[in-house]
């Protein structure tokens, strides 16, 4: 990860923090079943969860979202290359995807069924509902402004 990355990480988890006072939020499921989520992006439509925070706060989950190409044959210790399309197709993003290869332990019980791939360049995106991208942290009380884009 680069410092410039690093940097936006650190950001948005102190953010994070200071949106929750540093307590962790309890969520109330407002029915038995998860409600679903699907948005379009310019490489297809991504299904993911919402959750409900709060009276006036829902938070959008997107799990395992890739963000750039397999690294695997020649890709292999490549820069990341860009994704491609998966329209028509909706990409599932209501599970984590593969862990990156580690040097696992294999009585290590934490990571026994923890899924490890070469194909591992994923991202969890959390982003509330009600917040448009023109919203800037100054105007929100309980919500996270979406980031900038870090290309």
């Amino acid at each position: 990860m680069n410092r410039l990355a690093a940097t936006h990480c650190l950001i948005l988890v102190s953010v994070l923090m200071s949106a929750t006072h540093g307590k962790p939020r309890q969520v109330r499921s407002t029915s038995e079943e998860p409600e679903y989520v699907t948005v379009t992006t310019q490489y297809g439509d991504i299904r993911g969860r919402n959750y409900n925070l709060s009276d006036s706060l829902d938070l959008n989950v997107f799990l395992g979202v890739p963000y750039a190409k397999p690294p695997v044959g020649e890709l292999r210790l490549a820069r990341p290359q860009p994704i491609e399309s998966w329209s028509p197709d909706v990409h599932n993003a209501t599970v984590h995807g593969a862990k990156c290869v580690q040097r696992v332990i294999a009585s290590d019980p934490v990571l026994a069924d923890v899924p490890f791939s070469e194909d591992c360049l994923f991202i969890d995106i959390y982003a509330t509902r009600s917040v448009q991208p023109w919203t800037s942290i100054s105007e929100t009380t309980d919500q996270i402004a979406p980031s900038p884009d870090f290309s």
